[in-house]
């Protein structure tokens, strides 16, 4: 195997391959390469490339504890949009008896 392909295989076991301990979560990891991506928009200097996707392969949006207010505001604003409904919306916030975060609620389709 040459050193590129080792690189690259490395970097996707790093990337794709999850604990035993989270195989709980469900979650599901792509990657494509940048030069797939069908948008390039610049923030902060920085390139920031855009893929399409298909709404139904999102379920559930998770908010970490330390969101910013108008990160989440902007999110909720895109998640509220027909078309992502169906997601199901959880806050983090750290647990006021225990070393842990707890999950909120803030739209759960039954």
């Amino acid at each position: 195997m040459r050193e590129e392909e080792m690189l690259e295989s490395l970097i996707q076991n790093i990337l794709l391959t999850k604990s035993k301990h989270w195989e709980y979560e469900e979650e599901v990891r792509f990657m494509q390469t940048l030069e797939d991506s069908d948008k390039v928009i610049k923030s902060n200097e920085q390139e920031i490339h855009l893929f399409r996707f298909d709404s139904s392969a999102i379920k559930c949006v998770f908010l970490g504890v330390n969101i910013s207010p108008s990160f989440k505001n902007n999110l909720l604003q895109i998640l509220n949009e027909h078309r992502y409904l169906h997601v199901n919306i959880y806050q983090g916030v750290l647990s006021k008896s225990e070393y842990k975060i707890e999950l909120i609620e803030e739209r759960v389709n039954s």
